[in-house]
């Protein structure tokens, strides 16, 4: 019979809500989340409007998980052709797939767009977790799975037919999250140069999604307030 001091006190359970919302921590049970907060180190940052979380070459040494409020990533091509903005809410955990591999450094800059909460936990502390709770090593191996299945999906799907459905796709393709703002700066000349076009046929079809009211235009900008509806 367990003891009343074996039970989740308020504060475990609070934190066992906010875990829970990520991939990593989902089917976690109530006594496992007990264990984790008695024996191992889980940090804990609040970060204020419009100061930086982490930024684009810094190398990753622990995970992120944004547990409140809401974030700027922005981030750009290799060549520096186009530049995306992404507006992200809790939960969303920051770039996992780069604490292990060859590449270590994060590929984007992360800023507060509100009061933001964040848990932390070390890379060592991970490998921890995944060797001593079989849920989050099994969540851990869906998490690798979905990234590299969703990159081979990528390649075996059809071609758009309309050039303004392959803009679309352009632009959806170098979104990290799959919903919400984004603002991706790019020339007009290098969109049509990308997508094998002509600059003129860019402008039409940019202007076409612009009256059905999908995406808006300024200068070298291109912003969708919702990715999700288009």
């Amino acid at each position: 019979m367990k003891k009343d001091t074996d039970k989740p006190t308020p504060p475990q359970l609070q934190l066992y809500d906010k875990l829970v919302q990520f991939p990593l921590f989902q089917g976690i049970s109530s006594a496992d989340m007990a264990d984790i907060v008695a024996n191992y180190k889980l940090g804990f940052r609040k970060v204020r409007t419009g100061e930086s979380i982490v930024s684009a070459g810094q190398r990753s040494v622990m995970l992120l998980m944004i547990a409140g409020g809401s974030v700027e990533m922005k981030r750009c091509a290799d060549n520096k052709i186009w530049e995306m903005t992404e507006t992200l809410y809790a939960p969303y955990t920051i770039e996992p797939h780069r604490l292990f591999g060859l590449n270590n450094t994060l590929e984007a800059d992360y800023t507060a767009l509100t009061n933001t909460n964040i848990i932390y936990i070390y890379k060592d502390e991970l490998r921890r977790l995944i060797a001593n709770f079989e849920v989050i090593r099994i969540n851990s191996l869906n998490l690798m799975a979905h990234s590299v299945q969703k990159f081979h999906n990528s390649l075996t799907q059809r071609q758009p037919e309309t050039l303004t459905a392959r803009i679309m796709r352009y632009i959806k393709e170098r979104c990290c999250y799959p919903a919400g703002r984004k603002v991706m700066k790019i020339k007009m000349t290098q969109l049509a140069e990308e997508l094998n076009d002509s600059r003129l046929d860019i402008s039409r079809a940019l202007n076409s999604l612009c009256q059905q009211g999908i995406i808006a235009l300024q200068r070298g900008t291109i912003i969708i307030e919702a990715i999700e509806r288009c």
